[in-house]
């Protein structure tokens, strides 16, 4: 096996047992990865500014967070830059994550690559742009094969820290329609969150 086929298999088995314990629940799917449409006419200068995670699937790297925040900005050669923060619930000290995003496909499609150089397993994963409306909802999608079998995550992000039920109404709407399932999101704590992190 090579380093990158060893690495695949230490971030597949911490997946798989992460799995196993309730309320984690990270989505292990046989086979390659569905057939996904990512939006048309995606617009990063729109995109860009600072989005609260509201919900997701379980994400192993925002494990024990709260206030979780995402930030792009919009660099020159068409590079997004990627800031995520999140506050723990264990210690109340903040930590961020910097890194970068650039579209995969023609470029008015929402597939986005993102990664994080820091991150003990540095690969570049999916970050696809189901549907926004850049003002009040995005709706993210990945997902990532490991030979046999694949991992799904799913994030609605919104513009307020605490949005109106009719927003993530119009986030669920587009998880319907991709026949995506809303039984594994998880609300994300939003709650008590320092100055910060706004």
């Amino acid at each position: 096996m090579n380093e990158m086929s060893v690495l695949r298999a230490i971030a597949v088995f911490l997946c798989g047992f992460l799995s196993l314990r309730p309320g984690r629940a990270q989505i292990i799917l046989p086979g390659n990865c569905p057939d996904m449409k990512a939006m048309d006419n995606f617009d990063a200068s729109r995109y860009a500014g600072k989005w609260f995670e509201a919900e997701k699937y379980f994400f192993v790297f925002e494990f024990g967070g709260k206030c979780i925040t995402a930030d792009y900005t919009l660099r020159e050669n068409g590079v997004v830059g990627v800031v995520n923060k999140q506050i723990s619930i264990l210690s109340g000290t903040q930590s961020e994550i910097r890194g970068s995003a650039t579209q995969v496909s023609r470029s008015d499609e929402a597939k986005l690559s993102v990664s994080f150089p820091s991150l003990p397993i540095n690969i570049e994963a999916p970050y696809w742009v189901l549907d926004t409306d850049y003002e009040t909802y995005s709706v993210v999608w990945s997902c990532y094969e490991f030979g046999l079998f694949h991992t799904v995550n799913t994030w609605i992000l919104t513009r307020e820290r605490n949005p109106p039920v009719a927003v993530l109404e119009k986030a669920y709407s587009i998880l319907d329609k991709n026949h995506i399932s809303r039984a594994f999101l998880i609300r994300t704590n939003q709650k008590d969150c320092q100055e910060s992190i706004k």
